[in-house]
């Protein structure tokens, strides 16, 4: 085989193998993060649909279901604090739609009322 054929060989691999590596960075780096790799707590109560969601997000719609029904006024005071907005028109049993701060999550999920956050 001729030098010059083996170099231009080399080349051609050369370039095949930086095309597949660029294509497979691109890949990567357009995976985003999620609130499950960002979060820092406990995530009992906190389903996979809301710790699924991108991490860019700053509210989360979704549903909570509560261990007492109706809810005493601490843990609506609680909620007021963590500035949760539940719908009080979708109350289905022990669950209620509401809209809930990213920043406030994590308090939500530790705070024994609740038995589960999550989205249908």
């Amino acid at each position: 085989m001729k030098t010059s054929y083996s170099f231009i060989f080399f080349i051609l691999i050369f370039l095949i193998v930086a095309a597949i590596f660029l294509i497979l960075n691109k890949e990567t780096a357009g995976q985003e993060k999620t609130l499950r790799q960002t979060l820092g707590c406990y995530f009992g109560p906190i389903a996979d649909s809301v710790l699924d969601l991108r991490a860019d997000t700053t509210l989360v719609g979704a549903f909570i279901s509560f261990r007492e029904v109706p809810l005493p006024d601490e843990t609506r005071k609680e909620l007021d604090d963590l500035n949760i907005v539940l719908d009080e028109r979708t109350w289905i049993f022990d669950y209620v739609l509401g809209e809930i701060p990213i920043d406030s999550l994590c308090p939500l999920a530790e705070d024994k009322s609740v038995k589960s956050i999550f989205i249908p």
